[in-house]
């Protein structure tokens, strides 16, 4: 099957499994079969952080690229990039993985640093991704990021601020027309199906959960400088 064109993930509760041990936080996944899955790193994985050292203990490193494999999506090219067992996995990004085979995705690794300032909606602080803006002349460029805190974070996407140029926008703002710096909307993929969600629309409300990977559309009013402000807990 071809891999869902831009667009996440709405996990439901069964397939998460929490630990905290020793500091560390500790996230298991339960990977569908045959199913496309797009996911974000619930914390910062220990080194190497590669796909062999994050899933190479849950899937068959033997089999990569034949019963499954891992894709990122290359905002500047525009374009999907399989990895390699030896490529880095980062927090900023989101990720699809395909397995024919039944899995427990098991994530190992340290609690996501924030940076705590004015910008961040939340005194505990933000975790920042940067945001890659239209190319001259383009009318959009889509950025497949992930959410970067464990289970029992659960982030309303309006308590989720845009930082652009010195100036930091809800979505909703970022989207108005006299800002035109990015879609108040997100894409996350349950099986087959993109699910829209925004800030305040009746049943789109959207939520972030562990795990889940997502679509941002950053548009033509976007500065070079834009940045995705994910708070730890909720504003409210």
């Amino acid at each position: 099957d071809n891999i869902p064109y831009k667009t996440t993930l709405r996990g439901t509760a069964d397939r998460y499994a929490w630990a905290v041990r020793d500091g560390d936080v500790c996230g298991s996944y339960s990977l569908a079969v045959n199913t496309w899955t797009m996911l974000g790193l619930l914390c910062t994985p220990d080194d190497p952080a590669t796909v062999s050292s994050v899933f190479g203990d849950d899937l068959d490193q033997s089999q990569y690229g034949v019963s499954w494999v891992m894709y990122e999506w290359d905002a500047a090219t525009d374009s999907y990039i399989q990895l390699s067992l030896f490529d880095q996995l980062s927090q900023n990004k989101g990720y699809w993985i395909l397995s024919l085979d039944a899995a427990s995705l098991d994530v190992d690794g340290v609690v996501t640093e924030v940076i705590i300032s004015t910008e961040c909606p939340v005194q505990q602080g933000c975790y920042e991704i940067p945001l890659t803006p239209p190319a001259s002349g383009e009318t959009e460029q889509y950025n497949m990021v992930g959410h970067t805190f464990p289970g029992t974070v659960t982030i309303p996407w309006k308590d989720v601020r845009i930082k652009a140029g010195g100036a930091v926008y809800t979505p909703a703002e970022a989207a108005l027309s006299i800002n035109n710096i990015m879609d108040e909307t997100i894409w996350l993929y349950n099986d087959t199906v993109y699910y829209p969600y925004n800030e305040d629309t009746p049943g789109m409300v959207g939520q972030l959960t562990a795990f889940d990977g997502f679509w941002v559309r950053v548009l033509p009013g976007a500065p070079a400088d834009i940045t995705l402000l994910l708070p730890k807990v909720p504003a409210s």
